[in-house]
């Protein structure tokens, strides 16, 4: 019989794999899918901390209400 420690519990315990499988977060439990799918390079695992964080872009243009609305003069072309 085969357990997996669980991270989403704050203890941490070792849970048997027949009890992951009746859990209801099994299909996005990260260490139930790493037991049912080892990784292939366990030292190539990356850590979150290497990872690139997602940087949130704003919104680059300004809102209308911030803009302000420049006149245009041309020079009087009289002949």
């Amino acid at each position: 019989m085969s357990f997996i420690i669980c991270s989403r519990k704050k203890s941490m315990p070792k849970v048997s794999t027949a009890i992951c499988k009746k859990c209801n977060r099994v299909k996005n439990c990260p260490d139930y899918n790493l037991f049912k799918e080892p990784l292939l390079f366990p030292d190539l695992e990356k850590d979150e901390r290497h990872m690139k964080k997602k940087i949130r872009q704003e919104n680059s243009q300004p809102s209308p209400s911030t803009e302000k609305q420049l006149t245009m003069s041309f020079p009087d072309i009289s002949s």
